[in-house]
């Protein structure tokens, strides 16, 4: 147990009032479409009005339970602010956005919007605290600075209000319960976290390497995987299959010719999960899962509330290191200008709770230039965030070197 100083501590406490007044000054005067939808669904549960179903059902469920935990709060705006015309959660035509834009400024515009902002974050923000104190007790001060003031993490749960934190809270507490060997208590927070998300399940196979060194009563914690993996097969099979982002992970690849082609993030995810299996030790977990990430990111298109995946092993990895530190606050300079590829929705649309009408007809940097240099610069912008992110891979691999391991 480690034992700090009063001047430790008090540093640790301004580290924690720093992080909190960042999230505080954003939290009740930007939003995005993506925080609405999931609470309205959740409202119309709650209200009996809607049973959630599909991908996105447990984490309906769970915004109507936080609803009910605010509703004390919200309680002169708890059913007003709802009852608006309502557009398509995900559009496909230009009719279809021109509801969901429709919609998001209807409920910008309310009376008391900075008031109700603050208050749907503020699960959000419980959630990001707690990941920080999971942070602390796995690799203290360091790692509490480094995710406390991390601008991705503030900028998708206090800016864009994106329910990530849930999901990284339930990852962390997995990899936590890893570390001292509770392998059913991992497995149970993994499952929770496949309910939010499918994502984590990529990480699955690291999970399970220990078990095969335990007594078979470990093995019962897999029974907690079967239900968020059924529940997503079943889903997938009523949506005839399909689920875009599964593609994003086959999208770069090379063809060979007739049937054959090389998909490039597959490929280096089985190099890396065969040499965890080979040498991994669970110490070694945080720098593998590190790796992975800074993979994922580096060949696969993401939609930019993701890229908080990257930000809790990252953490465990190289905070405290002045220089990887730094070539990561770099790379998100690139990060940034990656986000407005999507026009106004997720760049000047942000700030419309401040002033609709003034920022409806606000440009966005897609418009101020040719689509044919703005195609250009965005992928400029992202290649040169995938080499930030390749670079920070392998200055981790050099510098770990697994301790010294060799292929026999």
């Amino acid at each position: 147990m480690i034992i700090y100083s009063e001047l430790e501590k008090r540093k640790i406490f301004r580290v924690l009032l720093w992080g909190i007044l960042f999230r505080f000054i954003f939290m009740p005067f930007t939003t995005s479409t993506d925080l609405l939808w999931p609470y309205h669904r959740g409202y119309l549960w709650i209200t009996g009005k809607l049973t959630p179903r599909g991908l996105n059902a447990f984490p309906d469920y769970v915004h109507g339970v936080f609803l009910l935990l605010l509703k004390p709060f919200l309680y002169p705006f708890f059913h007003s602010m709802w009852n608006i015309p309502w557009g398509p959660t995900h559009p496909h035509t230009p009719d279809e956005v021109g509801q969901m834009l429709s919609t998001f400024f209807t409920f910008v515009s309310q009376p008391g919007i900075f008031y109700i902002l603050f208050f749907l974050k503020l699960p959000y923000l419980v959630f990001d605290l707690l990941c920080a104190w999971v942070i602390f007790k796995l690799i203290g001060e360091e790692g509490f600075r480094f995710w406390m003031w991390n601008p991705v993490i503030i900028f998708i749960s206090a800016i864009y209000g994106r329910y990530e934190s849930v999901v990284l809270f339930l990852l962390l507490l997995s990899f936590y319960y890893f570390k001292r060997e509770q392998n059913i208590l991992s497995l149970f927070y993994l499952s929770l976290s496949i309910l939010f998300r499918l994502y984590p399940v990529i990480l699955l196979p690291y999970f399970l390497k220990p078990l095969g060194r335990k007594s078979k009563k470990e093995y019962l914690g897999c029974l907690f995987l079967i239900i968020p993996l059924l529940y997503f097969i079943f889903n997938l099979r009523n949506k005839g299959g399909g689920l875009p982002h599964l593609d994003y992970l086959l999208a770069m690849n090379f063809f060979l010719g007739l049937h054959s082609t090389i998909y490039i993030f597959p490929l280096g995810y089985l190099l890396l999960l065969l040499h965890f299996l080979k040498f991994g030790r669970k110490e070694d977990l945080a720098l593998y899962f590190a790796l992975l990430h800074l993979w994922l990111f580096s060949t696969c298109y993401f939609h930019l509330q993701f890229f908080a995946w990257l930000i809790p092993f990252l953490t465990l990895t190289i905070a405290g290191s002045k220089y990887k530190e730094g070539v990561f606050y770099f790379s998100l300079l690139f990060y940034f200008l990656y986000t407005f590829q999507w026009g106004k929705v997720n760049s000047v649309y942000l700030f419309a709770p401040l002033n609709p009408l003034k920022v409806f007809y606000l440009p966005s940097l897609k418009e101020l230039i040719s689509p044919a240099l703005f195609h250009k610069l965005m992928g400029l912008v992202r290649t040169a965030l995938s080499a930030c992110l390749l670079w920070l891979m392998y200055l981790l691999w050099r510098e770990k070197n697994f301790n010294g391991l060799v292929w026999k």
